[in-house]
């Protein structure tokens, strides 16, 4: 018998063994886990986008609208209005005094009431906006 055939032979009359590749695990494991994993943050960055397509669309009244918070310099605002607040409380109390001293009734005074009505009126509104120099401040940096 020639030695090709006894080889052949020889291989047949062998149980076949079972060859197995280290990476098979890894494959079945990326197949199993690793694709629901992946499948889930897949779903993560489409809703990353989403947000992100919004935020782009806004950037756009955003931009002109933070050009405009910056130049309204609420702040300066802030501080004229507390100034016409604190004048206006010096003013009244030196009012009462002077009416009183001449007996008089500070209404009586030509545009006291105006006066008292027009900083009751701001003072009023003043309160609804009170610290929105300190938030627009914190946003713009942001």
């Amino acid at each position: 018998m020639s030695t090709t055939k006894r080889v052949f032979a020889k291989l047949s009359a062998q149980e076949p063994i079972k060859v197995e590749f280290g990476i098979a695990e890894d494959v079945a494991s990326l197949a199993g886990n690793g694709f629901g994993e992946a499948g889930v943050a897949l779903q993560r960055l489409r809703r990353a986008k989403e947000v992100a397509d919004k935020i782009f669309s806004l950037k756009d009244d955003l931009a002109p609208l933070i050009k405009e918070a910056q130049s309204i310099r609420a702040e300066a605002a802030m501080n004229e209005v507390e100034g016409f607040l604190a004048d206006f409380d010096k003013l009244k109390s030196k009012i009462s005094q002077a009416a009183k001293e001449l007996g008089i009734d500070p209404s009586s005074i030509k545009y006291y009431d105006q006066l008292a009505k027009n900083a009751s009126s701001i003072e009023s509104a003043y309160k609804q906006v009170q610290g929105v120099d300190k938030a627009l401040s914190r946003e713009i940096n942001r």
